[in-house]
């Protein structure tokens, strides 16, 4: 995962230094590596079968990040620095820059549609309809907001105001678990749009443009750029 960044390239060369190269020694630093070593795949298996059915969630692979960290920063003061301290210290900036950018990419604003919402909240009055994935994932950002919470109504949009999530209406999920009712949440064409917002690009997105990179970029690594695209909008509903 790009989360953490160049930690997995790093790891193949220390982890087989500590269980290939120096498996006869039997040093407390090597000893130490492999401990962590073992602890890392152990907490890896552990998560890939308890965690199959789930989204790829970094966090739930942080120990694991932990435990591999510590063995590179070990094959790299015992084995690299006293062998070859420029490339080390080369692939310590390297570790970094990747690293950082790695961040630089990631989604900074993964409740777009909630914090939305909270928004819309504070400009209008009376029942806004929402899906109930939205809805659940709103809950604690609107008590903190101090908006009237009980002004969300979950469930499928009929007369009034609805604010359509489309990122989260897009697949099943434990919310809306039956494929076939994903339809009842997507617009009509009699529906009336009275808001809408979209979340701003990335600023790597338009230096690609302006150097005119984008052409020359794969699709997929030039929407990871600029970022997921979102956009949420608030339909009025005809009565039936």
């Amino acid at each position: 995962h790009h989360d953490f960044g160049f930690l997995g390239f790093a790891a193949v060369p220390a982890l087989w230094w500590s269980c290939v190269t120096m498996r006869h020694d039997r040093s407390h630093a090597l000893i130490a590596a492999r401990m962590f070593a073992a602890l890392a795949l152990a907490w890896f298996i552990f998560s890939a079968l308890l965690l199959r059915q789930a989204i790829l969630i970094t966090r739930y692979y942080m120990v694991v990040a932990y435990f591999l960290c510590v063995v590179v920063a070990l094959w790299a003061a015992l084995w690299l620095w006293p062998r070859r301290a420029r490339l080390l210290l080369a692939g310590v900036a390297l570790f970094v820059t990747v690293n950082l950018l790695a961040i630089f990419l990631d989604d900074k604003n993964p409740r777009f549609g909630e914090r939305a919402l909270v928004e819309f909240l504070g400009k209008s009055t009376g029942p806004l309809q929402v899906d109930p994935h939205t809805a659940s994932r709103v809950d604690l950002l609107c008590k903190w907001s101090g908006q009237d919470c009980s002004r969300i109504k979950s469930g499928p949009p009929a007369a009034g105001l609805y604010f359509y999530c489309p990122h989260n209406v897009a697949r099943t999920s434990r919310f809306i678990p039956d494929r076939q009712d994903l339809p009842l949440y997507a617009p009509a064409s009699d529906w009336e749009e009275i808001w809408r917002v979209t979340d701003s690009p990335r600023p790597l997105a338009g230096v690609a443009r302006l150097l005119r990179l984008e052409a020359w970029m794969p699709a997929a690594v030039f929407n990871k750029l600029a970022g997921p695209g979102r956009e949420v909008v608030v339909y009025r509903l005809p009565a039936r």
